[in-house]
């Protein structure tokens, strides 16, 4: 008996969005995301893509780049203000992320941090976790990408 039209790549996406949301449940209660939670969504994203078909190094060079641009501003903006603006649990969460979906991550990073601070002006808050606000974004931009019609392994 098969999965038909679901193959063995869709349980490893299944598998990452229940990774996602463990994330998002760390993040509320403690402001992290553990390095077990990183390293178990990237491997469930590079298991999927890789049983889609995806070119794989194509997308580890993309989330690598994606990854050390995030640290990169992190570290200057820390330098220039001295205080913190993204937790290193969000470079994880988006370089991880964008094994699986390349460019939707970074796009529902931005998307995440547009949510991010409206809700926190209407909350009146300055911190507050960023990555339950960017795995909505990023659920909504893989969405809008299936509801297209677009195939989420045919880039990178």
């Amino acid at each position: 008996m098969t999965l038909a039209p679901f193959g063995l790549h869709d349980v490893g996406f299944a598998l990452g969005w229940g990774i996602v949301a463990a994330g998002c449940v760390f993040d509320l209660r403690e402001r992290i995301f553990p390095n077990a939670l990183a390293c178990a969504l990237a491997l469930a994203a590079f298991a999927a893509s890789a049983l889609a078909g995806a070119a794989l190094g194509q997308r580890l060079l993309w989330a690598t780049a994606v990854t050390a641009a995030l640290f990169a501003s992190e570290l200057v903006f820390r330098r220039l203000t001295g205080t913190s603006g993204l937790g290193m649990g969000d470079v994880k969460f988006v370089g991880a992320a964008s094994l699986a979906f390349p460019f939707s991550a970074p796009v529902a990073f931005a998307g995440g941090c547009a949510l991010l601070a409206v809700w926190g002006l209407v909350r009146r808050q300055d911190v507050l976790p960023a990555i339950p606000f960017v795995a909505v974004a990023l659920a909504l931009v893989v969405a809008a990408q299936i509801a297209g019609g677009s195939s989420l392994v045919a880039v990178a």
